[in-house]
Order: structure tokens, then C-alpha cells, then sequence
């Protein structure tokens, strides 16, 4: 699990290392078409994407991660999750109980609990 995390961990770091990169992205993503959207996924996604497919099969044949989920998409998930809290960040963080908005260690630890746990509980309550 710890290898999801970090990447969702470095991923986001990537963005708050180089905001306006992260932004025309995003943008180019909103705007793109059928084709625009090729060249994005083959030529911006692709390498990060496969890294994470990878370590969610690698979970899976561990026996860490349940083996009917479709790596595919906890990948899309993962990346979305990050995405969706550094680009709202600036209004995330007027919300109650929202301090994780600026802090990218604890964001990226609950958000991979929350993706690779789930949200019940393991036993009695």
C-alpha cells in the first residue's frame, strides 16, 4: 500500500512543485477532443499511468489488494484524487476540518487509506 501512497504523495508534489504546468494540463485535458485526448493520454499520461497499474497488480499478487478490483481503474482514482484537491485547494481550504488541503503527506496518506482501505470498518466497533 505504502507504494500507492508515495506515488499519489509524488505525484502531488509534482504539481506543487510546478503549479502552472499542472493547470495548462488540466485545461488541455477539459478543452481536448477524441484527438487531442490521444495525444495527451500517449504523450503526458501514459508513463505515470502504467507505474500505477503496476503497483496495484503488484498489490494484487501480494495478496494486499483484492484481486476483483480493475487496476485500471484505481489508478484513474488515484490520479483524480490528487488532481481534484491540489487544483481546489485555495477553496478546499476554508471548508471545516479541511487543513489536509495544504499538506500534501497527510492528504496523500488519507486519501490512499480511504481509496485502498475503503471506508468500513475491519472488525467490532
Amino acid at each position: 500500500m505504502g507504494g500507492v501512497i508515495e506515488f499519489l504523495r509524488g505525484d502531488m508534489e509534482q504539481m506543487r512543485a510546478d503549479p502552472e504546468r499542472a493547470h495548462l494540463i488540466l485545461r488541455e485535458v477539459l478543452d481536448s477532443g477524441p484527438g487531442r485526448g490521444q495525444a495527451l493520454a500517449n504523450q503526458v499520461f501514459d508513463g505515470h499511468f502504467r507505474q500505477v497499474v503496476a503497483l496495484v497488480r503488484a498489490g494484487q499478487e501480494a495478496g494486499v489488494f483484492a484481486r476483483d478490483i480493475v487496476p485500471e481503474a484505481a489508478a484513474v482514482a488515484l490520479a483524480s484524487a490528487g488532481v481534484f484537491v491540489f487544483q481546489s485547494r485555495h477553496v478546499l481550504r476554508h471548508l471545516p476540518g479541511v487543513e489536509f488541503a495544504d499538506d500534501i503527506e497527510l492528504y496523500a496518506d488519507q486519501v490512499g487509506r480511504v481509496l485502498l482501505d475503503g471506508l468500513r470498518t475491519r472488525g467490532p466497533s
